[in-house]
């Protein structure tokens, strides 16, 4: 997924991978209950280091679009 223009602009790829997932889940790719990819899935897809990914899950995490839950990876929440 991830190509030059992708990376050309200033913004901080965590920022643009949130929007990437936010808009995702916003347009029911994900539905409420579902797993995200895991962050080495992610980490792949977007060719990007472990903390970019971290990054840009803990700002989901923070707008309630997704939780964090032990055994079963980060899934989607009701929105």
């Amino acid at each position: 997924m991830p190509n030059e223009k992708f990376r050309d602009d200033r913004t901080p790829l965590y920022l643009k991978i949130a929007e990437v997932l936010r808009q995702k889940i916003l347009s029911k790719h994900w539905k409420t209950g579902e797993r995200l990819p895991t962050v080495n899935e992610l980490m792949e897809e977007f060719q990007v280091a472990r903390v970019t990914v971290r990054e840009a899950v803990k700002i989901l995490v923070s707008e309630g679009l997704v939780e964090p839950r032990r055994g079963r990876g980060t899934v989607v929440l009701e929105h």
